[in-house]
């Protein structure tokens, strides 16, 4: 499952990133995620709750986070997938 706002007030449109890996290579991504500075650490389904939902979506929130969020962003719109 993954969390995403989709458009702050005075900014591009950003996609926060909240990953819940179920099965596969979504851990990896959901780590990969992270290690970006993109969005917060993935939450284990033992680990969802409540309150390491509500953390994760404060830590993606967070200006350095939507910031680098952007840019990310931006380099994705001007690539070329085909």
């Amino acid at each position: 499952m993954v969390v995403q706002e989709q458009q702050l007030p005075d900014s591009l449109p950003v996609n926060q990133t909240i990953i819940i890996p179920h099965i596969a290579d979504q851990p990896g991504w959901g780590l990969r995620v992270y290690e970006l500075g993109v969005g917060s650490k993935p939450i284990s389904k033992k680990s969802l709750s409540a309150e390491n939902l509500s953390k994760a979506i404060m830590f993606a929130l967070q200006p350095k986070i939507v910031n680098a969020g952007k840019s990310v962003g931006t380099i994705n719109e001007n690539r070329k997938w085909y």
